[in-house]
């Protein structure tokens, strides 16, 4: 398979100590395009959105995931569910295992002594499982362990760990949109610990991190219900363990575009700073979510003419070119010294909802995930960073 080795770079400022009276050095942001899961392995080739995947040993594991293979979501084709165990060997993929069952839409957390997946769903399955994936050195072989489980089932949620415990927050709860707020100690499991719950409306698809000693939340969006129309949230929520309490300290800061991280990404590159990339357009994602809760709601008074318009609309959502979506392209970097935002540049590489991206010191993958509503990418990108002398 060829490798493109184009590189797409940036180079910005990132003043990141406001106390320091000389700016930091100027950063490189390079994208290059890894190898994509070849076909041999089936249908999971053809790219999928919210798999399970991490970092074991530097080397990049791919797990579980969805897509519609055969038939375009918009046409009515079937959702696929995977459990396959994938990992990338250099420049070769390689199956090392299965999933105790297909899964997709749970959380994955690269650990010092394995991979941490919790929760997920598949067509007719809700899992509150909580499975550790580890790799002997020696012989390669893999072992699946389960760990206590959540006390909910959970997917469409985010996780991380802070000083030896998990914290998950959000998503579809049993069932129901949730900003409920669970927590575990790693090195004490015995018991799942509700912390205090966000305080906003329910968050399914938050961005969830951790960085200076505290958790933060980001994005994800309600669908409404009842008097609420459906709201993509723009919070910056941070959790500070310490005292339990939760502070809004800032907004995703955003253009005309009305670009979201909802369905995107973030990854703490130090405690000072978080990096985000993808998500949904909040104008075009609510304006979506409210139509079909308009129609169902309000028909029986709503005119003629407006009931049609409304229906076309909603016959045509999932027929748009690529571009009508306005996923968000722009990387930005969260400082969480000062609460504050700055752009490292659009990359359409990177403007994607449900792809997985995980991360070490070294790199970050972005995994697959959609470029428009129902329609998956194949591609896997790997970002680095160097700091320029």
């Amino acid at each position: 398979m060829k490798f493109q080795r184009n590189l797409f770079f940036l180079m910005v400022t990132l003043a990141v100590c406001a106390c320091k009276p000389t700016p930091e050095k100027p950063v490189r942001i390079y994208i290059t395009e890894v190898e994509s899961i070849p076909g041999e392995f089936g249908n999971i080739s053809k790219g999928v959105s919210a798999s399970f995947a991490g970092l074991i040993d530097e080397r990049l594991i791919v797990a579980g995931g969805c897509n519609f293979p055969d038939t375009a979501a918009a046409e009515g084709g079937k959702k696929v569910f995977y459990k396959d165990i994938l990992l990338l060997d250099g420049r070769k993929w390689r199956k090392i295992g299965d999933l105790p069952r297909e899964l997709a839409y749970g959380v994955s957390i690269s650990l010092p002594d394995g991979l941490l997946m919790m929760g997920g769903r598949n067509t007719d399955f809700f899992s509150s499982a909580v499975y550790r994936l580890k790799m002997d050195k020696t012989s390669e072989s893999l072992t699946i362990d389960s760990l206590l489980p959540l006390p909910v089932t959970a997917d469409n949620f985010g996780g991380a760990v802070l000083n030896d415990v998990i914290y998950v927050a959000g998503g579809n709860q049993d069932g129901k949109p949730s900003a409920e707020v669970w927590s575990l100690e790693l090195k004490n499991p015995v018991v799942w610990k509700k912390c205090p719950k966000i305080p906003s409306r329910p968050l399914v698809q938050p961005v969830v991190t951790a960085a200076a000693g505290n958790i933060y939340v980001m994005g994800g969006f309600d669908v409404g219900g009842d008097s609420l129309m459906a709201e993509v949230s723009q919070a910056v929520w941070m959790y500070a363990p310490g005292t339990a309490k939760w502070t809004k300290v800032a907004d995703y800061q955003t253009d005309i575009n009305q670009y979201s991280l909802s369905g995107g990404a973030a990854v703490a590159l130090s405690d000072d700073l978080i990096l985000t990339l993808g998500g949904v357009n909040k104008t075009v994602f609510e304006e979506a979510l409210n139509r079909n809760a308009y129609l169902a709601k309000f028909q029986p008074i709503l005119s003629d003419t407006l009931t049609t318009r409304l229906k076309e609309e909603a016959g045509n959502y999932m027929f748009h070119p690529e571009e009508w979506y306005k996923f968000n392209p722009t990387i930005k970097a969260f400082d969480t010294k000062n609460n504050t935002w700055s752009s490292l540049g659009q990359f359409q590489q990177t403007a994607l909802a449900g792809s997985t991206v995980v991360a070490n010191d070294k790199v970050i993958y972005v995994v697959n995930g959609e470029i428009k509503p129902g329609i998956r990418t194949p591609k896997i990108w790997k970002i680095s960073r160097k700091q320029r002398d």
